[in-house]
């Protein structure tokens, strides 16, 4: 029978981090969550350094423009912009993106709860029939010792017929039951595959080579 090797843990964050609506959601707080920035920005006042300078000489009559002192003239400003109705607009606009990211978290936050309380839920199946596969084939074992012995005993005169029957109609049971545990088994293996977002190990091989192999189509 298929088994299950990772622990409830390690099961809950293989399916946090592999289950598509969840990683949806995030990059979609994520996505606006940075346009709420990007519009915050943008609605900020807008400061700007200029600087203007040159380089002059005295003027004098009475002696050559070659030696006349250097004088350095310049202006340094300070600009200030601000485009109060554009920049209110952009900032309603940047909390309406902020309130979306908040919004979608705590739908991400939703669906990893609900992700979660579906994996616990496969999990406990999962351990629950694995003890019950044990408990059945311990029964079928049992049973099975038991009607060699009420057979035995029938073929020394010991016993009569319907308590070999009985002893028969057990054994079946236990083994109707051992071959109905199974089934609850691999139904448990495969949903925590499906509630964990994970591929058994054997399809991997045939998905690998389905993606490296164009022809095969999407």
């Amino acid at each position: 029978t298929p088994g299950w090797s990772l622990s409830l843990a390690e099961t809950l964050r293989q399916a946090e981090a592999l289950r598509e609506e969840v990683q949806v959601t995030l990059a979609r707080a994520a996505s606006a969550s940075s346009q709420a920035t990007a519009l915050l920005r943008r609605s900020w006042p807008r400061l700007s350094l200029t600087a203007v300078g040159g380089i002059g000489r005295e003027a004098r009559s009475d002696a050559d423009s070659s030696t006349r002192p250097a004088r350095l003239d310049g202006a340094v400003g300070v600009g200030f912009e601000w485009l109060i109705f554009d920049g209110g607009l952009l900032a309603a606009e940047a909390n309406v993106s902020r309130a979306e990211a908040e919004r979608l978290e705590a739908e991400a936050e939703r669906q990893r709860l609900a992700v979660g309380s579906e994996v616990m839920r496969a999990h406990a199946r999962y351990e629950s029939s694995r003890l019950a596969i044990e408990t059945g084939q311990a029964r079928v074992e049992s049973s099975r010792a038991a009607l060699r012995a009420l057979e035995a005993r029938y073929e020394l005169g010991y016993t009569d017929t319907t308590s070999v029957l009985q002893g028969l109609q057990l054994a079946v049971g236990a083994a109707r039951d051992h071959i109905e545990s199974i089934r609850n088994h691999n139904t448990a293996v495969a949903s925590l595959y499906r509630h964990s977002a994970a591929w058994p190990e054997q399809i991997l091989p045939l998905i690998r080579s389905r993606k490296a192999d164009p022809s095969n189509g999407p």
